[in-house]
């Protein structure tokens, strides 16, 4: 039987955010096409691991469903005989339903992946500089180098069900090869840094990210915690409340806010994701209405305040 429905929690959606960056020795496209390969491996393996699991689920099925018929056929009467095709559909059925209750009804291996790479817009507007800024530092308490020209920063977002899929993800990355572990390295001599955390996802709202990926797109990520003074849920459903606000005024196409697994990484207790066009306009424009925001005062001074700001164009 599945855990989860012992404890009476459902499997949660989590996000592990890998930020890396590496000496562009060989160029930025390189690294950039590694890690586009990388991606779709994964989304080739999660395949093959479905169409597996599958076929293996199928094949217990029928060998319980012909074990079951053989102890029933020595009860059956021989008028029945002539039923035991329906009997057998009967069993399939009922035992196949009960798999899926008892089981772990989740998708096994990597839900989605992508790769940005943060880059600071050359902008006039104090807030979005300032909110800059800190997101710089936010990076440099990482461990990453923000300010030379050697290195470009990168984010790559593995977005899964259930925290079984890590060990999932870490067979797949292991049986690729020695080019595609060395990107998740972290040395410095080797001219490579990363930092990696996990999160839990609480809220979203807009269309299917994958449907992002058809034009450019920008992402904001900010970066911050809870107030200390303020609970848990009165400060998510408050923030959650603000983001469906900005959601419906401006239309943003999709909208993320992601919780710390706790203990698991460094760094702010939440991230707020804000995907747009990739016009500045847009950006420029949702900070405004994020700082402008007063129903709920802790809301502005925790995300334009104090929060941490970077922002990413995303690799197709």
């Amino acid at each position: 039987m599945s855990i989860y429905k012992v404890i009476a929690v459902e499997p949660r959606m989590i996000y592990c955010s890998y930020f890396h960056q590496v000496k562009l020795v060989d160029g930025k496209e390189d690294y950039n096409k590694a890690f586009k390969s990388l991606h779709q491996y994964l989304q080739k393996e999660t395949d093959k691991i479905e169409k597996g699991l599958k076929k293996f689920q199928n094949k217990v099925l029928i060998k319980n469903t012909e074990m079951l018929m053989s102890v029933l056929s020595e009860y059956l009467q021989t008028p029945l005989q002539n039923d035991l095709d329906s009997i057998r559909k009967i069993v399939v059925d009922t035992l196949g339903k009960n798999c899926n209750q008892v089981g772990l009804n989740i998708r096994y291996g990597v839900d989605m992946s992508y790769t940005g790479e943060v880059v600071f817009l050359d902008t006039q507007y104090a807030l979005l500089k300032r909110l800059e800024k800190s997101g710089s530092d936010y990076l440099k308490n990482l461990g990453l180098e923000v300010t030379s020209t050697d290195y470009k920063v990168f984010e790559s977002l593995f977005i899964i069900e259930s925290s079984l899929n890590l060990d999932i993800i870490e067979h797949f990355i292991n049986k690729k090869n020695e080019n595609v572990i060395r990107l998740f390295s972290n040395n410095k001599s080797e001219g490579s840094l990363s930092s990696c955390t996990l999160y839990n996802l609480i809220y979203s709202d807009g269309a299917a990210v994958q449907k992002l990926f058809d034009k450019e797109v920008v992402e904001i990520v900010i970066f911050f915690s809870k107030p200390t003074d303020i609970d848990y849920d009165t400060f998510n459903n408050s923030l959650i409340e603000a983001l469906e606000k900005l959601w419906v005024t401006l239309q943003i196409p999709y909208i993320t806010l992601m919780q710390k697994k706790l203990g698991l990484g460094r760094g702010s207790d939440s991230v707020l994701r804000l995907y747009l066009d990739i016009a500045q306009e847009n950006v420029t424009e949702t900070l405004r209405w994020l700082s402008m925001y007063k129903e709920v005062g802790f809301v502005r001074q925790t995300l334009m305040d104090e929060g941490k700001l970077i922002i990413k164009h995303l690799l197709k």
